[in-house]
């Protein structure tokens, strides 16, 4: 189980340093302040619409982090050849796929704890009296589905190249 948790933080890290990520990042943040603007569409769905078009940013791209850096996790190990080290030392391919999974996994929940409280400022900047309970419940809901894309994601990638993950999943 040890060795899962070095391959889980080193991933961790090597993750922390993808430029697509910030992209994504910068982009669900865009889309949730863009929800002041989006809510003075309507006077009286203004409630309403902020909600629905602010989980709906978070959910997208947290879709798109899942499927676009998720399907390129596995393969870029195998495209440069350092699995082949990896796979060298007792490792058995079990625990160096579990530990990729817990090392993105580890990072998705941390980019959803952040959308949580991002949005919930958000909400009590603007107004609204939402309960922390009622949006946690929708934020494990994103966890949940962020766990078995994940999965799904990292099997696709091990016999397949980047671009035909995107079209699998």
């Amino acid at each position: 189980m040890m060795k899962v948790a070095v391959i889980a933080q080193n991933t961790f890290k090597e993750l922390l340093r993808n430029r697509v990520l910030y992209a994504f990042l910068f982009f669900a943040i865009f889309l949730i302040l863009m929800m002041f603007a989006l809510g003075q569409l309507s006077y009286t769905e203004q409630m309403r619409l902020t909600l629905s078009m602010g989980l709906a940013s978070i959910h997208i791209c947290l879709v798109g982090l899942t499927i676009f850096i998720g399907g390129s996790v596995v393969y870029r190990e195998i495209d440069r050849l350092t699995i082949l080290t990896l796979l060298a030392r007792s490792i058995s391919r079990t625990e160096f796929l579990l530990g990729k999974y817990f090392g993105f996994l580890k990072l998705m929940i941390l980019f959803i704890f952040g959308f949580f409280l991002l949005y919930y400022a958000n909400m009590r900047i603007m107004g609204f009296d939402i309960k922390a309970t009622d949006l946690l419940i929708v934020f494990a809901g994103f966890t949940l589905e962020v766990m078995i894309l994940l999965a799904v994601t990292i099997f696709f990638s091990t016999f397949c190249r980047s671009r035909t993950v995107l079209v699998m999943v």
